[in-house]
């Protein structure tokens, strides 16, 4: 997948959890990537390699050049707010 329809309004109440933190424009950056590379995965909407082996924040960092730290902070809180979920069936998370 080349390319990924996201929502364009600003007003969802998990946008404003999010953007709100300090290091939420961080928050966003690392989301909206994580998005594009679960878009481009094997079973698409998994966070997870070929083999189907979940990415780690240094996998993550890797293939976007964006800080390991910052996925380290961003992923609790999206857990927290419900943008990401586990998936105990499957590796990986989506």
């Amino acid at each position: 997948m080349k390319w990924v329809a996201m929502p364009t309004s600003h007003d969802s109440r998990g946008y404003r959890k999010l953007v709100r933190r300090e290091d939420g424009g961080k928050f966003l950056a690392c989301w909206l990537v994580m998005v594009q590379l679960a878009a481009r995965s094997h079973e698409r909407g998994l966070l997870a390699d070929d083999r189907g082996n979940p990415l780690t924040c240094e996998d993550l960092h890797m293939m976007t050049d964006l800080p390991i730290e910052d996925f380290e902070m961003t992923i609790p809180v999206l857990f927290e707010i419900g943008w990401l979920e586990f998936n105990d069936t499957e590796a990986g998370v989506k």
